[in-house]
């Protein structure tokens, strides 16, 4: 089974390019090959690029960088700058290196705003257990080792912020990790005193106390801070109501 990813994720795609794959391929059938897929629609060298970089070829078995590689042979306009099946041996793009993993996953969320692959969070967990930061599904489901009002760390790339105002000052907040989704609650003069952190941070270290009620569970924030640089560069976008 698979879940085929909409056109409209690929960040700086034109509507319009998407709309020609799309009539293309259910004219014609599948693609075989970069340079086919650029025959067939008539795209830009520009918007393959962007599909290249979004890894939109990799049902070709072309993995980002090959895919790159064959990008880069076709001019900004519809013309290509150069035959790649010209191109001597030790040019092709099966000798290109492979990417690192770390590496595919920051491109993944920066072309399209996510990964099929690895969470950004698991490439730190190795850091993160040092620093005894537990993950989200030991803080939701161990409740022996982490019962009520225990103090515990946690950390995650932030989903959503929500200060209603009914809520007194409250802010609710949502951040996941490899394993599932850590919910927060920050009291209003806990927040304000980690506010850069706690609303600018990607990935947000809160330490604080264990709240169980029933299946509820949060973490009551004493702490926040900002640890961002451990993703590398890697921009991400939380939906914050207030």
């Amino acid at each position: 089974p698979a879940l085929r990813l909409g056109y409209r994720l690929v960040k700086g795609l034109k509507e319009e390019d998407a709309k020609k794959v799309v009539a293309e391929r259910k004219a014609h059938g599948p693609f075989t090959s970069v340079e086919e897929f650029h025959r067939r629609t008539g795209l830009t060298g520009a918007s393959i690029r962007r599909l290249a970089e979004a890894d939109a070829f990799s049902s070709l078995d072309l993995s980002r960088r090959p895919a790159n590689w064959h990008a880069l042979a076709i001019g900004a306009d519809t013309t290509p700058i150069i035959d790649v099946t010209q191109c001597r041996d030790d040019q092709t793009p099966e000798l290109l290196p492979k990417m690192p993993a770390g590496q595919e996953v920051l491109i993944d969320y920066s072309t399209t705003g996510l990964s099929l692959k690895r969470h950004p969070v698991a490439f730190t967990r190795g850091q993160l257990t040092k620093e005894k930061v537990i993950t989200a599904a030991a803080l939701r489901d161990d409740a022996d080792k982490y019962p009520h009002g225990t103090w515990a760390k946690v950390a995650g790339i932030v989903l959503v912020r929500q200060r209603p105002g009914t809520a007194s000052g409250v802010v609710f907040m949502s951040m996941e990790d490899e394993t599932g989704i850590a919910n927060l609650i920050f009291w209003s003069h806990v927040y304000e005193r980690y506010r850069a952190p706690a609303r600018h941070a990607t990935l947000l270290l809160a330490e604080g106390f264990v709240q169980r009620e029933g299946k509820v569970v949060h973490l009551l924030a004493k702490r926040a801070y900002d640890r961002s640089e451990m993703l590398n560069g890697l921009s991400f976008s939380s939906r914050d109501f207030h």
